[in-house]
């Protein structure tokens, strides 16, 4: 009886990258001078930065939540567009995601929210910065947002 002894070594993928932390991320939005209102409805470019000396990585889909000025979650139910991997932010770099919304009372029942803040949670952490959109749904039911996922800006080439 012969026994042969095989030793395998499992690298991490050269791809794996930690999980961006909230210290080495800016959160800010950009409104793109009006490029996201019109019809009843409004929006804003999410941007977040890198400003740390190493890459690291986000999900494609953080969770949003929209705050008053004591945190308290307002109602909200983002709905997101599409699929995609986690994005790899090189330090530097910036990923951003184009957040719409209705932003009039158009429903024959309304609620309209004016959150102070938005937060952006991940398995990292979590980023809050101030959020001056009017979001409105019908009647009782929560706001809604439309989420793409995260994609960098500008996009690599080919």
């Amino acid at each position: 009886m012969r026994f042969a002894l095989v030793l395998v070594c499992i690298a991490a993928p050269a791809s794996a990258l930690p999980v961006c932390k909230p210290n080495q991320l800016s959160l800010g939005f950009d409104a793109e001078n009006g490029n996201f209102n019109g019809m009843s409805h409004s929006g804003t470019l999410l941007v977040l930065r890198n400003l740390g000396p190493a890459p690291c990585q986000l999900p494609a889909f953080p969770t949003l939540a929209l705050e008053t000025a004591k945190g308290e979650a307002l109602p909200l139910q983002p709905t997101r567009q599409g699929s995609a991997a986690p994005v790899r932010l090189a330090a530097g770099a910036e990923a951003t995601a184009g957040l719409r919304w209705v932003s009039s009372p158009v429903y024959s029942h309304n609620r309209c929210l004016k959150p102070a803040q938005l937060r952006l949670s991940w398995s990292g952490g979590s980023l809050r910065q101030a959020f001056t959109g009017t979001l409105c749904g019908p009647g009782n039911a929560p706001a809604r947002l439309t989420q793409p996922p995260l994609a960098l800006d500008p996009p690599p080439p080919g």
